[in-house]
């Protein structure tokens, strides 16, 4: 800038000259920018410090607590004044010296589930910082768009923290503003933060590979801007703030005290909290004010959110109302209207009354296109947001139920609607249903994943809305399993026709891992190793971004040798891959430590395979070791990782001998799954069962029986449960964890039901390896091996119908090996 900035303060005002480029200035919160040929980023401090009004004359009415506050606007996590803040004080003290480190621009990562509290810590960052002299809140929606590669600069005038949340939504436009500003750093500037809020993600995701996955020698070192420690993990609340948060929600709500504290109420909040989520303590708090303290035996989750999202809706009918207009019919418009805006991340005015007209006519309640201003009134007193825009209903999970609730008494229920939402915002329309899938799949209702598969269809000609469904959707939801490999599908098919080379490798390695979840090992295998033949052929100038791609197709391609039982080439594969990623640990150890660790883990597993067990163990105790050099287990990624870690490192004990160690292990493994289960069982429940399986071996070898079996049952009442799902992807497992359950029970001197549960190991086997037999050979030959023998020993004929199918099979492959049937 040639000339300096000239800034009235008593109008908050500022401009400035520039020098022919096209200047950024960030300024403040709410304040009015000029700046000759400049734009500006105006941030939003987000907070209320006022906290949530009393309307006297609105108690009990809908949308407002029996003491006169909108249930709502006690939910927000700006809402800084009803609630303590609690339970996060290590990372605001890790945060804060992040904030006022040495280095001049950096960015920190905060993830952590809905609900869990991310943005309520970034407004007491924010406003912490601000106390402190700098500049700092939101960025808004879209607010980097105007950024473009060539000829941006920035420039800021003190500290400045920007929160940017739901970054994945807005990866593309935020890479292109942080390459400008990598491109042409100013001289001399004050500290600069970014803080980037999001739900989930891995350094393998893609939003994060594209904002931080390598250097890109066009637009420089983004990837430096990282911090080192760069992930905050946010975890649920401890029972004593669990029960603080519930307990300041009542008695805010209620007027009244709230109950004592007890053991009882410790599980029941630990339940509908999912483990200690601060807006679903505070919204049991609300709910039981209403509904009074016996009601909680009848609440779940989804139960809070589609109460308050009813009460939210009969608010807004009341505003409708009040405006003159009809009352609402059975499929109520105004519920419907504030839907389809919450649905769009919230719309301008302008797109509102072109909404309403559309709408109203889809439903046969027309509202002529240039008489909108009753309803859009209407729905803005509701719903109020900056600039005349119609606000989306707060906080996620309740706008979800209000548009679950809507678009269900809809005889399409809801898919035309999505379609026409989808042409006015469609990001905002993907995020908006995939964070619906993730909140209320697993909790029973079907029907986001029937909007994902309409999505899908919209998007199937559209390279950039395909990648956006990938990377969004979760790879540990059980429930999106199918429509995940549907959509990476159509990816794969996509990066051919544009000829994305890079691009086509990743999505066939992910479409790999899609297919393999669900059991497909064959297609598996054919994806990964096409996708090896197109890294092969990629252009590998950034190196590092290269190999990293190239170690990990080879993980991916040694699991699918494993799956099919080719035990060698998934060595080999296994053996490769680590000696890449020893390069780039050896180079930048932050950045692939955790690559390192897990593909280690692999190798064990690989090298164990072949009989190989003091190799195999030597492998894992490296991948433990790095576990605990780098030890984060405030992640979720981590925690999972670290299990299978000890796991392994418990099995390769027993196999050299070690029991006693062996067992030491898994009870570490055990009791690490059971404390996030609690938290995140959707998530954990494959590893806890696996730890259970693993507990009961180890258990057996020094002779503990009962504790043996019990650990056995627990295992195979989880494995039945997914088997049930998903037969491919869970069978072999459960047929497992059945032959060991009839191992323990055997022990116990119950011979009669260790045969019933090997014949239902073998049923459940049977489809598996009549059809790849080579990958479940081992398993099944040990299983009816077994079951002769417990045939034998209770004096019971084998049954030959469940045995023929299974002796022909093996006699196919290599006869005269064949388990003798009699």
């Amino acid at each position: 800038m040639s000339d300096p900035a000239e800034r009235d303060d008593s109008h908050q005002r500022v401009s400035v000259q520039g020098d022919g480029n096209q200047i950024f200035q960030i300024v403040g919160s709410n304040n009015y920018i000029a700046l000759s040929g400049a734009g500006a980023l105006c941030l939003s401090e987000d907070g209320n410090d006022d906290g949530p009004k009393q309307t006297p004359t609105k108690r009990g009415t809908a949308g407002f607590t029996p003491t006169g506050y909108r249930e709502t606007e006690i939910l927000w996590a700006t809402n800084r004044k009803s609630f303590n803040f609690r339970g996060r004080q290590a990372e605001v003290s890790a945060l804060w010296d992040w904030l006022t480190a040495e280095s001049e621009i950096s960015a920190h990562i905060v993830m952590g589930a809905g609900g869990r509290g991310k943005t309520r810590l970034a407004v007491e960052l924010a406003a912490t910082a601000r106390a402190a002299g700098w500049l700092a809140g939101f960025s808004p929606r879209d607010a980097f768009a105007p950024f473009n590669s060539n000829g941006s600069r920035w420039a800021w005038n003190q500290p400045t923290l920007i929160i940017v949340d739901y970054v994945a939504a807005q990866a593309e436009a935020l890479k292109i503003a942080l390459a400008a500003l990598v491109r042409h750093p100013p001289k001399d500037a004050p500290k600069l933060r970014f803080l980037l809020l999001e739900r989930v993600g891995t350094p393998q995701s893609f939003w994060w590979r594209h904002l931080f996955g390598g250097t890109d020698h066009r637009d420089g070192p983004i990837a430096d801007l990282l911090d080192p420690a760069h992930v905050i993990h946010l975890q649920g609340l401890a029972e004593e703030d669990r029960f603080a948060v519930f307990a300041e929600a009542y008695v805010l709500a209620s007027g009244k005290s709230a109950p004592d504290r007890s053991p009882a109420w410790d599980q029941t909040l630990t339940q509908l909290s999912l483990g200690g989520e601060p807006l679903f303590l505070a919204m049991t708090g609300l709910v039981l004010a209403r509904q009074g303290l016996d009601a909680k035996g009848e609440l779940t989750a989804d139960k809070l959110a589609f109460d308050l999202a009813g009460q939210e809706q009969k608010r807004i009918e009341t505003h409708w109302t009040a405006a003159g207009l009809p009352k609402p019919e059975a499929r109520s418009l105004p519920a419907h209207l504030a839907a389809v805006a919450t649905l769009c991340g919230g719309l301008d005015e302008a797109a509102a009354h072109a909404m309403i007209a559309e709408e109203s006519a889809a439903l046969h309640q027309a509202i002529p296109s240039g008489n909108t201003s009753a309803a859009y009134s209407a729905l803005h007193q509701a719903l109020p947001g900056n600039g005349g825009a119609i606000a989306p209903l707060l906080p996620d999970i309740l706008g979800e139920a209000l548009i679950l609730k809507a678009f269900q008494e809809l005889p399409d229920e809801g898919t035309a609607t999505l379609t026409r939402a989808s042409h006015r915002a469609r990001r905002a329309v993907f995020d908006t249903v995939i964070r619906c899938g993730r909140d209320f799949i697993i909790r029973g209702h079907g029907l986001p994943l029937d909007w994902l598969r309409q999505l899908h269809a919209e998007s199937e000609g559209d390279l950039w809305a395909l990648v956006d469904l990938v990377e969004a959707l979760p790879h540990e939801t059980v429930e999106l399993r199918k429509i995940a490999s549907e959509i990476t599908q159509s990816l794969v098919v996509k990066a051919r026709v544009v000829n994305a080379p890079a691009l086509l490798a990743l999505a066939l390695n992910n479409l790999s891992n899609r297919l393999a979840d669900l059991g497909q090992s064959l297609k598996a295998l054919a994806a990964a190793e096409e996708s090896a033949r197109v890294c092969d052929q990629l252009d590998a100038e950034n190196s590092e971004t290269y190999l990293s791609l190239r170690a990990m197709v080879l993980n991916t391609l040694s699991n699918c040798h494993a799956m099919l039982g080719q035990k060698q080439n998934a060595l080999v594969a296994a053996e490769e891959s680590i000696k890449i990623y020893r390069t780039l640990f050896e180079q930048n150890p932050v950045s692939f430590w955790s690559n390192l660790a897990g593909f280690l883990n692999t190798l064990s597993t690989r090298r164990s395979d072949l009989g190989l067990r003091p190799e195999a163990l030597e492998a894992v105790k490296e991948s433990v070791k790095i576990y605990n050099q780098f030890d984060a287990k405030n992640s979720i990624e981590f925690c999972r990782d670290l299990v299978g870690a000890l796991n392994n490192l418990s099995i390769r004990l027993s196999e050299c001998g070690e029991r006693d160690s062996a067992l030491s292990k898994s009870e570490e493994c055990l009791e690490l799954c059971r404390a996030n289960a609690v938290e995140n069982l959707a998530v954990f429940r494959l590893d806890l069962a696996m730890a259970l399986h693993t507990h009961s071996n180890c258990l057996a070898n020094i002779d503990k029986p009962q504790q043996a079996l019990e650990a056995a049952y627990k295992c195979v009442e989880i494995r039945r449960t997914l088997a049930a799902q998903n037969p491919a992807a869970f069978g072999s497992d459960l047929a497992k964890s059945l032959g060991a359950f009839a191992k323990r029970l055997i022990a116990m001197g119950q011979p009669d039901d260790a045969r019933a549960a090997t014949v239902e190991a073998i049923t459940t086997l049977s489809p598996l390896f009549l059809a790849l037999p080579q990958a479940v050979a081992t398993l099944m030959a040990s299983l009816v091996g077994d079951y002769l023998t417990y045939c034998e020993a209770t004096k019971t004929d084998p049954d030959q119908s469940l045995l023929a199918p299974i002796i022909a099979r093996f006699q196919s492959l290599c006869p005269g090996d064949a388990p003798d049937g009699n």
